[in-house]
C-alpha cells in the first residue's frame, strides 16, 4: 500500500469537473443579469429630461401619423432607440430613430 497522500482530484474524480461547471454557470449567470440590466444593448448615449419632442406612432415619413408630446419625460437615447419614461406613471415608451421629432433634452 502506498502511503502518499491523495490529492482532492484523486480522491474525488468528479471534483475538477464540478468546479469547472460551477465557474461556467457563474459566468453565464453573471453575463445574463448584466445584460438584463442594460436595456437595448448598452449604456445610453444621452440621458436627461425632454424640454420638447414628439413620439410618433409611425415613421415621420408617414403622411397620416399620430403622436404625443414627451415634454417633461425622462429620456434615454441609445444607439438604435430612444426611451422616454413618463414621470407620473413610470410607463416607458420606446421608439427607433425616425419615430420622433424635435427632441430637445436637458
Amino acid at each position: 500500500m502506498s502511503t502518499e497522500p491523495q490529492t482532492v482530484t484523486q480522491r474525488y474524480p468528479g471534483f475538477a469537473f464540478a468546479v469547472v461547471l460551477v465557474l461556467v454557470l457563474a459566468i453565464v449567470a453573471f453575463s445574463f443579469f448584466t445584460w438584463r440590466e442594460q436595456p437595448h444593448g448598452g449604456r445610453p448615449i444621452l440621458t436627461g429630461t425632454a424640454e420638447s419632442g414628439t413620439f410618433w406612432k409611425s415613421p415621420m415619413t408617414n403622411p397620416s401619423n399620430e403622436g404625443f408630446s414627451v415634454k417633461g419625460y425622462r429620456v434615454e437615447v441609445y444607439e438604435s432607440v430612444v426611451v422616454a419614461t413618463n414621470p407620473e406613471t413610470g410607463a416607458k415608451h420606446v421608439r427607433p430613430h425616425g419615430f420622433y421629432s424635435e427632441l430637445a433634452v436637458k
